[in-house]
């Protein structure tokens, strides 16, 4: 009697939730059989996945459906790069989800990408996915919350979506266009901020680099290293002005660790970097930049028709394409990539010391340096102990090879003795030059008149003063 209550007890609970759920719960379990075909999920659709799970094709979800992972393994049986992939979208007044607790993403050796679009969501909780092979897309008002996962391949957002991650491992992460992201005692690769987007790093390591990118706004770059940062931010530290149409990410650092810096200019943006120890540097569009006593340690990017000028700097490789134009002035790089109608121009600092017949510096000097053809390359005065430095061009090089200046003319002047030198720049040089039959008087030239005036003054006083005297004298007698 008890067994039959018993019994009547569970089917009455059975058929009573049954009446309660209105979702279409489908439980997929682990199974010898692959599925074939993509997994679509809609309308109000629940699909549980535990256990591992074969698939050859993609997983769709949309509408209001909802796609839970849990203790699961998911191998897409793809024999090439983005065969499949998973795509939540189609929100239609709904909310597309994704619950994932303690679960692996297996693309079978090749690139997958998982893709949040609308108003889409996901709680992730204990992802694991192979190294560079599984990438996570957030877009269009989706969100995310990703906790205690290892994403060895990419996490981009865009378009006013908004994720948090914590106590996770990313491989490399890109926060761009009016989206968010908030990362804490996370482990990233790279971080980079893009648009007008909003990117906060605490208690985190950025084992390569972590970059800003910039439209058509002026920033400085003062005395930036790898190192430990107990605050920076990018608009604040790097005194970033935006202009009409300009944009810049909100970019802040808190107790983390940056083993690399990059920055990206865009648009009419004008950059100066000076005394700073970077890991990569791109411009395009028209971006002006300047840098100054610094080192790249990989590569130096340019494109359209960016414009570079480097000052005793170092860098690992430079990359010139389009119509971009490089300077570099007492610089070095590496290697050399060059493409398009671009070009890049190596130049030196040339030091000269103006002396007398016997050694004396001859201060305001004249010293001109002439191209091969004639044409007066740079010209200054000498200071006051005869020095002056130029700025001269050793070579141009461009896709169709390498064109070097040749042999400068060196000439200082002084009144009218005069002397030459000749200087080939394949590198930072001083010269001395003599002119000689001058030695420079004991007062300089310029100090003779003055001296002859004040002479001549203090003679007519004397002279006066001892007429006044003489006078008196005689008055007395």
């Amino acid at each position: 009697m008890r067994s039959l209550e018993l019994f009547l007890l569970v089917s009455f609970l059975v058929a009573t939730l049954a009446f309660v759920q209105k979702e279409n719960i489908l439980a997929v379990r682990a199974s010898p059989d692959v599925y074939q075909g993509n997994l679509v999920l809609t309308g109000n659709n629940v699909t549980v996945i535990e256990g591992i799970f074969d698939i050859n094709g993609s997983i769709m979800v949309e509408e209001n459906a909802t796609l839970i992972l849990r203790n699961a393994i998911l191998n897409f049986t793809q024999v090439q790069n983005f065969q499949f992939n998973m795509t939540f979208f189609n929100p239609a007044s709904g909310n597309p989800r994704l619950l994932l607790e303690n679960a692996t993403i297996e693309p079978n050796g090749y690139r997958l990408n998982l893709y949040l679009n609308g108003n889409s969501s996901a709680t992730i909780n204990r992802l694991s996915t192979p190294f560079a092979l599984v990438n996570l897309y957030f877009s269009d008002s989706s969100s995310a919350s990703i906790l205690a996962s290892i994403i060895g391949g990419y996490l981009g957002t865009m378009n006013a979506c908004s994720v948090t991650v914590s106590d996770s491992s990313i491989t490399d992460s890109s926060i761009n266009q009016n989206s968010s992201a908030a990362f804490s005692n996370c482990t990233l690769s790279t971080l980079q901020a893009d648009g007008n987007s909003e990117a906060t790093a605490t208690h985190c390591t950025i084992n390569t680099f972590v970059s800003a990118s910039t439209w058509s706004a002026n920033y400085s770059v003062f005395e930036l290293e790898p190192g430990s940062f107990n605050y920076w931010n990018f608009e604040q530290n790097c005194s970033v002005a935006l202009a009409p149409d300009g944009w810049a990410p909100n970019l802040t650092l808190m107790d983390t660790q940056v083993e690399g810096w990059g920055f990206y200019s865009e648009g009419k943006s004008n950059a100066t970097i000076s005394n700073s120890e970077l890991y990569v540097l791109w411009a395009q569009n028209s971006a002006d930049s300047s840098i100054y006593d610094s080192a790249i340690a990989t590569n130096l990017w340019g494109y359209d028709s960016s414009h570079w000028s480097l000052y005793n700097t170092t860098i690992a490789g430079l990359r010139s394409y389009q119509d971009s134009r490089f300077w570099l002035i007492n610089s070095t790089s590496n290697a050399y990539t060059i493409g398009g109608q671009s070009k890049v121009t190596i130049g030196w600092y040339l030091r000269i010391h103006v002396i007398d017949s016997i050694g004396q510096d001859i201060p305001s000097a004249n010293v001109t340096a002439t191209y091969p053809n004639a044409t007066v390359a740079e010209s200054e005065l000498a200071d006051a102990n005869g020095w002056t430095k130029l700025t001269l061009m050793e070579k141009m090089m461009n896709t169709n090879g390498t064109y070097s200046v040749g042999n400068y003319d060196i000439n200082a002047t002084y009144l009218s003795y005069s002397s030459d030198a000749a200087a080939n720049m394949t590198g930072n040089q001083a010269i001395t030059l003599i002119l000689q039959g001058f030695v420079i008087p004991e007062f300089p030239s310029f100090l003779i008149v003055p001296l002859f005036i004040c002479a001549t003054l203090f003679a007519a006083i004397a002279y006066r003063k001892k007429r006044e005297k003489l006078s008196r004298a005689t008055f007395a007698f």
